[in-house]
């Protein structure tokens, strides 16, 4: 049976751990029904993991007694970053948690020119938020290690800037379906840091693809067909990393 996985940051140098988040307090003693003597891991999204005996289930936290420490690196290859839009919400949700089970490094959000109404009348929703419990726990369940850098931004441009001031010297493709050149026949002009940029359900405006192109991101296609906004950066993410 595998052992159930959780987010825990920091996890503190010491014998013994203490889960206070009262969502994953809850899960682990009401959903799971685990108690005292039930094994568990815990991770703290930056590679370190925990094999962890649960010892007390009190109403407000659980203490863990550690077993085992191990620290896990990064698999070599390219670093995928994604600079991706907020879209509805159920389909927001897919993306992020798509996103993070593959291993993507970074996930830049930003609010886009062409957003979709039902999203920008979610005035006091914070999206941020929801993208970083999204990612913890499609980390949770898919067994990375590393937690996705979760940021928002109130336009492309900004999440460009704030790109660049991560990475240097960066590749930045853009998703385009009105480009006939598919994502293979680029990967050979592309480093080991790439962005990969797509747009809402409506399409990237006419003024943030003349941003783009004046950034110099090389733009190409998933193929014939149209796929959907949550679908499209999973996909080239994906194809990028191999």
């Amino acid at each position: 049976m595998r052992v159930p996985r959780f987010y825990l940051n920091p996890i503190q140098s010491s014998k013994d751990l203490i889960i206070d988040d009262a969502q994953r307090v809850h899960h682990i003693s009401k959903v799971l029904r685990m108690n005292a003597g039930s094994k568990i891991e815990l991770f703290d999204g930056l590679g370190v993991g925990v094999q962890a005996t649960i010892t007390t289930v009190k109403r407000n936290k659980i203490e863990c007694q550690v077993n085992s420490i191990e620290k896990h690196s990064k698999e070599m290859g390219r670093c995928i970053s994604a600079i991706v839009p907020v879209i509805k919400k159920d389909a927001f949700a897919f993306m992020v948690q798509k996103l993070t089970e593959i291993g993507v490094a970074n996930i830049l959000i930003y609010r886009a020119e062409l957003e979709d109404q039902s999203v920008t009348k979610k005035k006091n929703f914070s999206w941020l938020d929801y993208a970083i419990e999204i990612a913890c726990l499609a980390c949770e369940q898919s067994g990375n290690n590393f937690l996705p850098f979760c940021t928002l931004t109130s336009s492309l441009p900004k999440a460009l800037t704030d790109f660049h001031k991560q990475f240097d010297k960066a590749g930045l493709v853009c998703l385009d379906t009105n480009n006939n050149s598919p994502i293979y026949e680029i990967i050979e002009q592309l480093n080991n840091n790439v962005a990969v940029i797509s747009g809402p359900e409506s399409g990237l405006s006419d003024n943030e693809l003349a941003i783009l192109k004046k950034s110099g991101a090389l733009s190409c296609s998933l193929g014939k067909n149209i796929l959907r906004a949550e679908t499209a950066p999973i996909v080239a993410a994906f194809s990028l990393m191999r």
